[in-house]
């Protein structure tokens, strides 16, 4: 029993490790993107900081949910059930 309750604890932290890596990806080409906005001076210092600040806050959002999230049990198969 003890295998098999580090087993899915085991599994429930890769899922949140591939969430993190894909979200940490796409937040790195996010944070590039704006960066090069004001690079090239189309957006400028006050539109910069609100965009990256609003950026960072739902990304937090989204991570701090995903993170407190309880290791979910796996869905039950109905093809053997007999009464």
């Amino acid at each position: 029993m003890t295998t098999i309750a580090v087993a899915v604890l085991a599994y429930g932290l890769l899922d949140r490790r591939q969430y993190l890596a894909a979200t940490y990806g796409a937040m790195a080409t996010r944070l590039s993107r704006i960066k090069e906005m004001f690079s090239e001076a189309t957006v400028d210092l006050a539109s910069l900081v609100t965009t990256t600040e609003g950026l960072l806050q739902s990304e937090h959002a989204a991570w701090s949910e995903q993170m407190t999230r309880t290791v979910t049990k796996p869905a039950k198969s109905g093809s053997g059930d007999t009464k």
